[in-house]
């Protein structure tokens, strides 16, 4: 019996063998493990710090956007005050004609912000779905191998209890 069992070991530890006990042995582990609810999880806090930047730019642009609006109010203000044929008047419609185009290029980095955060929200929402349904996969599998291993444990036990 002990000969036997030496070159079934000796078999399974050979050099042609060793790449595969690793193998099924690395599987078996990242079955068991769930290092795949690992993966999940980490890729959905990846995309909650994204969404968070992209909230921290969405709003720094929203900022730029008010002050650059309240600056147009201003020269808009000031202009109404100034007479036409004043050099100041000029030099205000060009000052704000500048205002106009900022509050577009603003417009539209608030707008490129606002699509960035939806979809990242999008992305961040889908990865929190495939977490969810990973882990409750991976407490099945841990539920099924306890049942396997409170059914065959005694059953090994039993026939090594016997066979002494």
């Amino acid at each position: 019996l002990i000969s036997s069992l030496n070159d079934r070991i000796r078999f399974w530890v050979s050099s042609e063998n060793r790449d595969n006990l690793y193998t099924m042995y690395n599987d078996a582990y990242h079955w068991i493990a769930g290092t795949e609810v690992t993966e999940v999880q980490e890729r959905a806090r990846y995309l909650e710090s994204k969404l968070n930047y992209n909230r921290k730019d969405m709003k720094e642009a929203r900022e730029q956007l008010d002050n650059v609006v309240e600056r147009l109010r201003n020269i808009t203000s000031e202009l109404e005050r100034t007479g036409r044929g004043d050099v100041k008047a000029i030099h205000l419609r060009q000052l704000e004609y500048e205002t106009i185009q900022e509050e577009l290029r603003l417009n539209r980095t608030v707008q490129k912000a606002e699509y960035e955060e939806r979809e990242t929200f999008a992305l961040l929402m889908n990865a929190v779905r495939e977490s969810h349904e990973t882990e409750r996969n991976y407490n099945q599998r841990i539920k099924m191998i306890s049942l396997i291993g409170a059914i065959v444990g005694p059953c090994v036990g039993y026939l090594f209890s016997a066979r002494l």
